[in-house]
């Protein structure tokens, strides 16, 4: 949750952005229904279900930060030391 840390979008970007919790709840809404998933989960396990998810999208935040054409991953830090990498076109896909 922001309200322990900010979210900043920098390294090879041309305008690195930093963002407090009060400018991400500013920013445009999105909802949407998800099917989460342990990564532990044996086949037709029962570690999986649907969830609500609001916030906002990466994508247009992405482009305004304009990412460099070298750009390949995004690598997100979130709490409790969680770390995962995705490529460029996961997050900002259209």
């Amino acid at each position: 949750m922001l309200e322990n840390g900010p979210l900043t979008i920098d390294g090879l970007v041309d305008e690195p952005l930093h963002f407090d919790y009060d400018d991400v709840r500013k920013l445009a809404p999105y909802e949407t229904t998800l099917t989460l998933e342990c990564i532990s989960n044996e086949i037709a396990g029962g570690l999986i279900d649907n969830a609500n998810w609001r916030g906002t999208l990466l994508r247009p935040l992405m482009e305004r930060a304009r990412l460099k054409a070298n750009a390949k991953y995004a690598i997100l830090y979130a709490a409790e030391g969680y770390t995962t990498a995705t490529p460029r076109n996961g997050c900002c896909a259209a």
